[in-house]
């Protein structure tokens, strides 16, 4: 079976990005011929996707891409006259280009990475539609009119060799952050801006650390919004942009994370799959791998005193809380193996 990913570059941090590292490095892994249309051959060129062909596609964000309409058509049917059996996109943009030459190849499939608004007449048409969680399923059907049948829920993978190469990468340390042996790390990564919830994070933070010598906040990720750095402090700690969190991801206790609007972030899912304490806001299909107090803790977005008290809670029961951190690892292990994500994804490359 011969495939072609059809995907975008926009950040090297974003989760799109981050599934496509695991999702083709596992590919290549179990022998599966495939090639990947982007706009940044260097971007993708790394570790993860050495030994698979890369070529070049005109994207950009916005309505621009209408006005390449033309020669991505011609770069893809190029492309599939190698007896191309599937074309798999990641963007709603690349889907449009794939559908439109839908009869020159045997299937269509597209992965949906988050909720999207608008051009409901042309999104999500491909033959089989593939979503991380069954909050973004319901989403696409309820607002885009997908029919349920053809949508299939994939938790997103993490293949264990590639997060092995990933941690090798970034030699951060308590030490290299002057954090003490005996202190309680908090860690959020991800963008630094208030659509992800780190202005009210910061905000409970500072308040908490006042009473709190032995804690201190991490905030691993590309600093969008800048102002929001007057909370730095020697408790709250801005790294700014990181290739590889994962090496953020082990040396801290509990993962935090606020954002208003998140379908199922990798953070959660990475942090999990370490065995971290998850704190984190009821949103998306966050609620499907954390419930209850058994494997995690869950807040309402934006409520700064739920907030603060699991802070208190967590601190106060560490090690109480690091079992529901191993209950979740043993979870993420199962729901993000990458080997069965191949197999599921295979059975739907080659259904009917």
């Amino acid at each position: 079976m011969k495939v072609i990913h059809f995907a975008p570059y926009f950040s090297y941090a974003s989760g799109t990005n981050t599934y496509l590292r695991h999702l083709l490095f596992a590919l290549n892994k179990h022998g599966i011929e495939m090639s990947l249309l982007t706009n940044n051959r260097i971007a993708f060129n790394d570790v993860a996707l050495q030994n698979i062909d890369i070529d070049f596609i005109r994207f950009e964000t916005g309505i621009k891409n209408f006005f390449y309409i033309i020669g991505n058509l011609r770069s893809l049917s190029s492309k599939i006259v190698n007896n191309i059996d599937v074309v798999h996109s990641h963007h709603r943009y690349p889907e449009l280009i794939s559908n439109i030459l839908k009869k020159r190849c045997r299937k269509t499939v597209a992965t949906a990475h988050s909720r999207v608004y608008g051009l409901k007449h042309i999104s999500f048409r491909s033959d089989g539609i593939i979503v991380p969680c069954k909050y973004l399923a319901d989403y696409l059907v309820k607002n885009f009119n997908v029919r349920a049948g053809k949508i299939h829920v994939l938790y997103n993978c993490i293949e264990p060799e590639l997060y092995d190469k990933f941690n090798s990468m970034n030699h951060v340390s308590r030490h290299s952050l002057n954090i003490k042996p005996d202190e309680i790390v908090f860690l959020y990564a991800g963008a630094i801006c208030n659509e992800k919830g780190i202005d009210y994070l910061c905000e409970v933070f500072q308040e908490f650390s006042k009473d709190n010598e032995n804690v201190k906040l991490i905030l691993a990720g590309n600093i969008i919004d800048k102002r929001l750095t007057r909370y730095s402090s020697d408790k709250l700690i801005f790294t700014g942009y990181t290739k590889y969190p994962v090496a953020y991801y082990k040396l801290a206790d509990v993962l935090v994370h606020p954002s208003y609007n998140d379908v199922l972030p990798y953070a959660v899912l990475e942090a999990g799959y370490l065995g971290k304490i998850i704190i984190a806001s009821e949103t998306g299909g966050i609620p499907e791998i954390i419930n209850g107090n058994e494997n995690g803790f869950l807040f309402k977005a934006g409520d700064k005193t739920e907030l603060r008290n699991l802070f208190h809670y967590v601190s106060n029961n560490l090690e109480n809380c690091r079992r529901a951190g191993l209950n979740l690892q043993r979870e993420i292990k199962e729901i993000t193996s990458a080997d069965k994500y191949v197999k599921s994804l295979m059975e739907i490359y080659e259904s009917d």
